[in-house]
């Protein structure tokens, strides 16, 4: 639902928008321009105070260098605030404004005399033209331009000259061509959006002031993007669930739509080459063993992040709830931001510890927490019910067919003539309990069971193993880049784990078809696991459940996940896109 606060948000946008464009025309006077200037300051402070009590603190050197100048002199920083307003259109970071307004402030308190011209140039399109240049290389293009301005305002050589009406020229004709072109291949082009171009590009030809072109063209390019700007941060993208989630969330997203980037804090991991067409940063996180060295240099490296990345993204998700760099990191690129949430951390922590680990993850500063399973969101209310508006379940993704074509690889290990079991992940005694599979291997004479995977407990595994006399049937082999075809000559993909999410292990057991036997009960917004695999208790009684299904199984439903998909992506691109999402 659509609440007031959002109604009014949107009003205020528009008004103050309208208001900025058409300021010029009613610099008539003083008094006008002084009745202008006032009206203008209520609503930002009106807008910053309902969007965000905090706001208000980055507005005050705006306010000041309004106070101070003459109406005609400030269209310039008004009218990239307007478009920031609407920044849902355009996406530009307001930090470059801000620190340009402070300069601008200091100069008019300390009246140290300065060109306008020059000032504007500077400090209001030099950092905007930085700011598109970083987003996109194509901004480049407008560097010569740029520079002819700069040497037309600062030095006037080139005054009237014939070079610079030719560029001016070609900006006009190649922006109104393009507008043309969107216009006849029948685009969505808002009145208001080509009345404000109209009107920017009049305002050049009347005042002969060639670096409105400069805002014609990054105003026009910047409104006929057509893909929204979505980043999602992580750890790395080495071996495990997340990160093999990540993959597939940032690999299923469409490309045509949306540019999505992905930073971490190694870059490294088996994942790096399986991601197509995401770009991929790195954010390094300092280790150093002097304290005050670690924490200069990693806010240093946040402040500057920030100064680039402040609110400049349509969407950002924090994807790996661990980590606090990957959630400062979202929390500052975007107010429409998420956190996923891959497990249920109610059976790891007591209560005490739950809330510890969320409040110094400042969960409550998310716009929406995912997660994936409807078990993990309902253990998270119980400690956080001031939340539960804000808690949705939208579980991860696999690559369907990368998963089908991979099993088909050869292998070299042979299927054994017991039936065989295949455990998928990583080896940490604290959440996957293998003792149990082993203890069910034991137990049941006819069964091999094959691990894929490395940890921190694989040798106390391997000792496990070995002191009970199962290696013969049981074989760790290791970390595997592609352990398909291992999963796909399984009678049984099993998981013994004490607590998950909803693993991503069970979504590529129902791609290849095969019968999960697992101590995990959950279910997402599509799936209850139940009707898809068999249920066994964390306790011993699993040894004789397990020799029951052997002997009489029951057959479980199959289901097509290609649809469940397509399905959850929606519901995610109504996040990315800003919608409000019904809970």
């Amino acid at each position: 639902m659509i609440e007031v606060g959002d109604i009014m948000r949107n009003i205020l946008n528009k008004i103050i928008a309208i208001f900025i464009l058409f300021l010029p025309l009613i610099d008539i006077n003083r008094g006008i321009g002084l009745v202008c200037k006032i009206l203008f300051l209520m609503l930002i402070v009106i807008f910053s105070i309902i969007k965000n009590k905090k706001n208000i603190i980055i507005y005050i050197p705006f306010i000041i260098y309004f106070i101070f100048t003459k109406t005609s002199e400030i269209y310039y920083p008004m009218l990239l605030i307007s478009f920031y307003l609407l920044r849902d259109d355009f996406r530009i970071s307001i930090l470059p404004l801000f620190i340009s307004s402070t300069l601008y402030s200091i100069l008019i308190l300390l009246n140290i005399n300065y060109t306008p011209s020059t000032i504007y140039i500077l400090l209001i399109m030099f950092p905007l033209l930085l700011e598109r240049i970083k987003y996109n290389k194509k901004y480049l293009l407008l560097i010569p331009l740029f520079l002819v301005t700069f040497i037309y305002k600062r030095f006037y050589i080139l005054s009237f000259s014939f070079v610079l009406n030719i560029i001016n020229f070609i900006i006009l004709f190649v922006v109104y061509s393009y507008v043309l072109y969107k216009v006849l291949n029948k685009d969505n082009i808002s009145s208001f959006y080509l009345i404000s171009l109209i009107f920017i590009t009049c305002l050049s030809f009347f005042t002969n002031n060639y670096s409105f072109e400069i805002f014609s063209s990054l105003f026009i390019i910047s409104l006929y993007k057509s893909k929204k700007r979505l980043l999602f941060s992580a750890y790395n993208l080495d071996l495990g669930g997340i990160e093999k989630a990540l993959v597939n969330l940032a690999n299923k997203i469409d490309k045509n739509k949306y540019d999505v980037t992905i930073i971490l804090e190694e870059k490294k991991g088996i994942f790096l080459n399986k991601v197509k067409n995401v770009n991929i940063e790195e954010l390094k996180v300092s280790n150093n063993n002097n304290k005050y060295v670690r924490k200069l240099t990693n806010i240093s490296r946040k402040v500057i992040f920030s100064l680039f990345n402040y609110d400049l993204y349509d969407f950002s998700c924090c994807y790996a709830t661990y980590s606090y760099s990957s959630n400062i990191l979202a929390r500052i690129a975007s107010k429409n931001n998420s956190i996923y949430v891959h497990s249920d951390y109610s059976y790891l922590y007591n209560e005490k510890e739950f809330k510890k680990f969320f409040d110094t993850r400042s969960i409550n500063k998310f716009k929406y927490i995912i997660f994936v399973s409807k078990e993990s969101k309902n253990n998270f209310i119980k400690y956080y019910t001031n939340l539960k508006n804000k808690c949705i379940v939208i579980n991860n993704f696999i690559d369907i067919d990368e998963i089908k074509l991979l099993s088909k690889e050869q292998i070299k290990e042979k299927k054994p003539k017991n039936k065989l079991f295949v455990f998928v992940g990583r080896l940490d005694d604290s959440s996957k309990k293998l003792k149990r599979a082993f203890d069910i291997v034991k137990f049941n004479k006819s069964v091999t069971l094959w691990v894929i995977g490395d940890g921190k407990d694989r040798k106390m595994y391997e000792e496990y193993v070995n002191s009970n006399k199962i290696n013969d049937r049981v074989m760790f082999l290791g970390k595997k880049d592609n352990p398909y075809p291992y999963m796909n000559k399984a009678d049984y993909i099993i998981l013994t784990s004490d607590y998950e999410g909803f693993p991503v292990t069970y979504l590529e057991s129902l791609t290849l078809n095969r019968p999960i036997i697992t101590t995990i009960d959950v279910n997402d917004e599509y799936i209850d696991i139940k009707d898809y695999a068999y249920i066994i208790s964390k306790s011993d009684k699993a040894k004789e459940e397990v020799k029951k299904i052997l002997t009489k199984p029951v057959e479980k439903k199959k289901i097509d996940l290609n649809k469940v998909q397509d399905k959850r992506m929606k519901e995610l691109e109504r996040l990315f896109d800003g919608e409000e999402y019904e809970i």
